[in-house]
């Protein structure tokens, strides 16, 4: 396989409006031309990155999106690979031992009062803080 050149990334339009209205909010006015080319290439650089280190969906993240669009026919292939790239860059949830899902609401078989969400979030907490507390 041919090794990329940055010359040869294409950033979409949209991302780099987006970069700059994060960067500079509404201060960056048309008047500032020279702030897309500024940042262009910075942008093309992440591009080539994740061009030649792609992100792989791990076993699990695959048969979610395989079972959700197994109904979908000839599309859903399409729809699995649109849906990985919308999820890629999401902060993933860590893995829990079965010792700590044991823990979580869903797995006590309650029934939700509008506690779930916060139960299982303190769950998770204190698990990644006796994690953190170990290393």
């Amino acid at each position: 396989m041919e090794k990329l050149r940055i010359e040869q990334i294409e950033v979409p339009e949209g991302m780099l409006k987006a970069f700059i209205l994060a960067r500079y909010g509404s201060h960056a006015s048309n008047g500032d031309s020279h702030i897309p080319g500024l940042h262009r290439m910075e942008i093309a650089a992440a591009l080539l990155w994740l061009a030649e280190n792609p992100i792989v969906p791990t076993d699990g993240q695959c048969e979610e999106m395989i079972q959700s669009y197994a109904r979908q026919g000839d599309k859903g292939s399409r729809n699995i690979a649109i849906e990985w790239q919308r999820h890629m860059f999401l902060k993933r949830e860590p893995e829990l031992p079965a010792e700590v899902k044991a823990l979580l609401w869903s797995a006590r078989h309650f029934p939700d009062t509008g506690s779930q969400h916060r139960h299982d979030e303190a769950v998770r907490k204190a698990y990644e803080l006796g994690k953190q507390a170990k290393s």
